[in-house]
């Protein structure tokens, strides 16, 4: 079942899973840059950790240079990731329900395109440091298990390890981590089966502080020692920066902006599917106590839950059901201490509780983001699926296991939770599918072939065009304020370490630094796209943000061309290439 999932997937979304313009083009174009022999953090720009770039260089250099390359990988990637999901659900959960979990992974996650916009999902992600950094959290919490179950300190050097590797993609995901598993070695002790808490804690120290070292090492090669270290750090810097969490879209989509309304409507969220959940309980008592038929009630039940669902989410509400995440993890994580620390019970059942705790703490702190406005989609195709993923056990299994205990019938509670399951996976499914067949027209040729928005494809072959015909083969080209796929696609590297400068961008590295480098390393061309800021709270590039840059290219360069239709109109916001005069070089 899960293979056949995972080939349906592919086959539906083959090369459609990147967005042009966004994001993906720095994933691309920072790995293309390594491989030509420059350094991260020193000749290129990146606010995320080093991890993530040249793992995929080193993908480049064995396999190619070429996005089908990375897409190749990613999806091996995403068979691992799927494969430690089965294994940590299987460790408290049935095979069927571990298996469930596993497709409802790769349909809603793993290749979602629930939004317009791509590049959140596994394949082709907005940010490789996150899909790397789930799968790395994962092989910890792995050897954790290995740990719970076999007492060999081994196994929590080698969970130090892959929470170290963690360290160097994203520092959300590694305070998760290492919170997961401070529990469940704390966990473990609470058993009263693992001494030796000192070598154990020495191992993990050691685990964590050997892929930071090496990383350390390398940069030495090519760096000051104190710059070596800064780069060890990675995304640190960014998420420290208070500038960066004060720009609207950043506000809004971790629901900052609105905290109070946005706690409330998750409260309202959670009130409304614990009063479904109770009257599927009520239900599946009164079955109980009459002594019905379980089965033919049960799916009754599950049909006329899924209808309900339907009936009052579609078409619009059906995005915010993954809003009282953080409430049930909260409750699952209290359950699930409850049953550590119960020493009445069989230890066996007690260590699962454990992996579970594990999990749903790992899930509670990746959520801490965006904890406020949780959606499957968009952030949440990683920080939410622990989460997701904890709950759906929760839902299909635990849930029904003690409503029998409680009197109710587990057939009719299971089909209730089955049918919200159900429910989840067909919108999201559903809506990934459909933006996905939506892209039709193809950019790049050969094996940097991709697919696109018809308009998007023409745009962009415009902009190809009048690349090739109007910018030197030789000139260094940036493009300002995003649009690293074009550098990437020409075979044209920038001047400069920037390959994208948003306002997230800006915020980060600083307008004073960045008019700076400009001004001491001057690309050959440049071209301005109409990149609106609306879905960023912001204006245009040199309007809004990026003044002075934008100033100083329209004194020192001089247009060359603007991207036109193929009958020769210019476009109302059209792409403008500029070229710097020969006697300023």
């Amino acid at each position: 079942m899960i293979g056949a999932t995972f080939a349906i997937l592919t086959w539906i979304g083959w090369l459609r899973w990147a967005e042009i313009m966004v994001d993906f083009g720095r994933e691309v174009y920072l790995p293309w840059q390594i491989c030509a022999g420059k350094v991260l953090y020193q000749d290129l720009a990146s606010y995320n950790g080093p991890f993530s770039p040249y793992f995929n260089a080193v993908m480049f250099h064995l396999f190619g240079t070429s996005i089908r390359t990375l897409i190749l990988v990613n999806l091996a990637l995403l068979l691992v990731t799927t494969g430690l999901l089965f294994h940590l659900l299987r460790g408290f959960a049935g095979r069927w329900t571990a298996t469930a979990a596993c497709v409802f992974f790769l349909a809603v996650f793993g290749f979602g395109h629930n939004l317009r916009l791509g590049n959140f999902n596994y394949v082709c992600p907005y940010a490789h440091e996150m899909t790397h950094g789930m799968l790395f959290s994962l092989v910890s919490l792995a050897f954790l298990w290995r740990y719970v179950r076999s007492g060999r300190v081994r196994a929590v050097l080698m969970s130090g390890v892959a929470t170290g590797v963690v360290g160097l993609t994203k520092p959300e995901l590694f305070v998760a981590c290492l919170v997961a598993i401070l529990v469940g070695l704390a966990g473990t002790w609470a058993l009263g089966r693992r001494p030796g808490g000192v070598k154990t804690g020495l191992a993990l120290c050691a685990g964590i502080a050997a892929p930071l070292l090496v990383a350390f090492l390398l940069f030495l090669t090519a760096m000051p020692a104190r710059t070596a270290a800064t780069s060890v750090l990675g995304g640190w810097p960014a998420v420290l920066n208070r500038s960066l969490r004060l720009i609207p879209f950043y506000a809004v989509g971790i629901g900052q902006s609105e905290g109070g309304a946005n706690a409330l409507r998750g409260l309202v969220w959670a009130a409304l599917i614990a009063s479904g959940g109770l009257l599927v309980w009520g239900i599946g008592h009164v079955v109980r106590r009459r002594g019905w038929p379980a089965r033919p009630f049960a799916w009754l039940t599950g049909l006329l839950a899924f209808a309900a669902l339907s009936r009052f989410l579609l078409p619009t509400l059906w995005i915010g059901v993954a809003r009282p995440l953080p409430i049930v993890l909260v409750a699952v994580c209290g359950v699930t201490v409850a049953g550590v620390a119960d020493r009445r019970r069989d230890p066996t059942k007690r260590r699962k509780s454990l992996l579970m705790l594990c999990l749903a703490a790992f899930g509670l702190v990746t959520l801490a983001k965006i904890v406020f406005t949780v959606y499957l989609g968009h952030y949440g195709f990683v920080l939410a699926m622990p989460g997701a993923m904890v709950s759906f056990v929760w839902l299909v299994e635990e849930l029904p296991k003690r409503a029998d205990a409680w009197g109710s019938s587990a057939s009719v509670v299971r089909a209730g939770g089955v049918a919200l399951a159900l429910f989840v996976l067909v919108t999201h499914a559903g809506t990934s599918i459909i933006s996905l067949r939506e892209k039709s027209a193809p950019i790049g040729a050969g094996s940097d072939r991709l697919m696109a928005l018809p308009a998007v494809a023409q745009e962009t072959a415009m902009v190809l065009g009048l690349l090739e015909s109007s910018a030197p083969r030789g000139a260094s080209l940036a493009v300002l304020p995003e649009g690293a796929l074009l550098n990437y696609l020409t075979r044209r590297p920038s001047s400069v370490p920037y390959s994208t400068l948003m306002p997230a961008e800006m915020a980060v590295y600083g307008d004073r630094a960045v008019f700076e480098t400009f001004c001491a390393h001057p690309p050959s061309q440049v071209l301005l796209a109409p990149r609106p800021g609306s879905l960023l709270g912001v204006g245009r590039f040199g309007a809004d943000y990026g003044q002075a840059l934008f100033n100083w290219i329209e004194a020192n360069y001089r247009v060359v061309a603007y991207s036109r239709t193929d009958s020769g109109r210019q476009l109302p916001f059209p792409f403008v290439l500029l070229s710097r005069p020969a006697a300023a070089r």
